[in-house]
């Protein structure tokens, strides 16, 4: 019983005894094939999540191989840290552990490598919808009370710090001039 996927170049020979001579057989020829198939599938931990909230990705290859590794492709792009990741032998199983950071919808695919006794195979593609993160905002005034005529700062804080966006103040929902896109 061949344990991996290989040619092997089989021959016999015969030893003799006291009445007959030693022979040998010409070579054979076995090939070994890999496994029939395997098919590969891909869960998510969460599959709508948050930006910046880490996601456990999983991918199952069945039947479970005795080796190989599995490669995590966001539109084809090798995700960070997720490209070589091991399948366990005893269930298939191999998982990566990724914070996305844009919203949108990311096109995922797990792709197995295969080993000397099983093909590759990869998932069909699963959509990990990634929403933007939440944020609150507070504000503070310089001055509150206020005098007629005093200048007054106002200060918005976002948390968690954003990477970019702007802030609109408004009085009683009526813009403050030069105050709409801070």
């Amino acid at each position: 019983s061949y344990t991996a996927a290989a040619s092997h170049a089989i021959a016999a020979s015969y030893s003799g005894d006291a009445s007959d001579g030693a022979s040998a057989s010409g070579q054979l020829s076995e090939v070994v094939s890999p496994a029939g198939s395997t098919a590969t599938a891909l869960t998510s931990s969460l599959s709508e999540s948050p930006a910046g909230q880490p996601v456990t990705l999983t991918a199952t290859v069945t039947p479970a191989p005795d080796g190989g590794t599995v490669a995590f492709t966001d539109g084809g792009t090798a995700i960070p840290g997720c490209s070589s990741q091991g399948v366990s032998s005893a269930n298939g199983v191999a998982t990566c552990t990724y914070t996305f950071a844009v919203a949108g919808t990311h096109h995922l695919i797990a792709s197995y490598s295969g080993d000397g006794s099983y093909p590759a195979s990869s998932s069909s593609t699963f959509n990990q919808v990634v929403d933007p993160a939440s944020t609150t905002t507070t504000m503070t005034s310089s001055w509150n009370p206020a005098s007629p005529g005093q200048q007054i700062t106002y200060t918005a804080k976002v948390t968690p710090i954003p990477d970019g966006g702007t802030v609109a103040f408004s009085d009683f929902g009526a813009t403050i001039t030069g105050c709409a896109s801070v």
